[in-house]
């Protein structure tokens, strides 16, 4: 079992992709922004619901971005 990527790294890369929204990004943004160790958070987010990855494109989820939406700060 492979260990989950570290809660800032996570919270950094669901950041971005919810402030960019409705574009999404590329793995090549996402690469280029946080490096190499940007794909174990990228399958973490996935595999919480929060990021959706089809074929070349990232975004959110429905879920992510509803949650994002109600600004709860």
């Amino acid at each position: 079992m492979q260990a989950k990527s570290s809660p800032k790294v996570r919270r950094a890369v669901l950041g971005l992709v919810l402030h960019e929204h409705p574009s999404e990004l590329s793995p090549a943004d996402l690469r280029r922004e946080f490096g190499e160790e940007v794909w174990q958070a990228v399958v973490d987010l996935q595999g919480d619901e929060l990021l959706r990855w089809e074929k070349d494109r990232i975004g959110p989820t429905r879920a992510a971005l509803a949650f994002y939406l109600l600004d709860l700060s």
